[in-house]
């Protein structure tokens, strides 16, 4: 264990962003470029030049259009690209050509520009330094950790961010929900499973089910179709399928109520 210090968890520090607001080169007729941006409901206005490779600086306090220390919000930001507005030539294939585009350019200028923007969202991430968590102001122990609004704050200094990070993902890989046994030979998500009770994997990645009376495998491209079948599964009373195990030789051992434990060659 030991002490880490993060000038980012000190009052007073600020959150830069940086903004690309214009690429290697622009269009001639441009004449400027405005940056709005949004954070925590306080606004934040630019107004810079028609020039390529430029990045706009901000600088964002942690709090909110109220005053209120803000741990996690959305930044919207809006860049728009000012131009001179230009009339455009009626087409001549019309007598009439109210409220319809023209085809060419005219170097009559409009009385108003026209602005072209481009929006995108950013997700920041603070921490309060006045949180009662923390043992100093920017002061934490390696082995101590903070949650606060979806933000895990490491004791190291770093962040785990809820909607961000790879979490594992769970997959659909058989079954439509419907309490029915169908689909065998046709793609296992589509399939009724019906009552199961037990499942295994062999070698190759294969999947077993067991139900009352059968059991169906799932292979790797998603396939269902049944392996074993009872002879009696048409007797409401005989015994019922209730674990299974597949070892590496592809046989498949199953119990049933029967007090007996069976063994099926799947075969290769």
């Amino acid at each position: 264990m030991y002490l880490h210090d993060s000038t980012d968890r000190t009052p007073g520090y600020h959150s830069r962003l940086s903004i690309p607001v214009s690429g290697d080169s622009i269009p001639p007729s441009l004449k400027g470029i405005i940056l709005v941006a949004v954070i925590a409901g306080v606004q934040y206005y630019r107004s810079l030049p028609a020039s390529a490779d430029q990045v706009a600086e901000l600088a964002w306090d942690g709090r909110d259009f109220l005053g209120r220390h803000v741990s996690r919000t959305r930044a919207r930001i809006s860049v728009g690209f000012v131009y001179d507005g230009v009339y455009y030539d009626a087409r001549e294939d019309l007598q009439r050509s109210f409220a319809i585009a023209g085809t060419n350019a005219t170097a009559n200028r409009t009385r108003s520009e026209v602005i072209l923007w481009s929006d995108q969202s950013l997700d920041l991430n603070r921490v309060d330094p006045a949180d009662p968590d923390f043992i100093a102001r920017g002061w934490t122990l390696s082995a101590v950790h903070h949650h606060d609004s979806g933000i895990l704050h490491l004791g190291n200094g770093s962040l785990l961010n809820e909607g961000s990070h790879n979490l594992n993902t769970i997959e659909t890989i058989a079954g439509n929900g419907v309490n029915f046994v169908s689909g065998d030979d046709g793609p296992a998500v589509l399939a009724g499973l019906g009552s199961f009770f037990d499942i295994d994997t062999d070698g190759e990645g294969n999947v077993y089910v067991a139900g009352n009376f059968w059991i169906r495998k799932i292979d790797r491209s998603g396939i269902i179709r049944r392996v074993v079948q009872l002879r009696d599964w048409w007797n409401p009373r005989a015994p019922r399928i209730r674990s299974l195990c597949v070892n590496d030789d592809d046989k498949i051992f199953f119990t049933r109520d029967s007090f007996r434990i069976n063994a099926d060659d799947l075969g290769r």
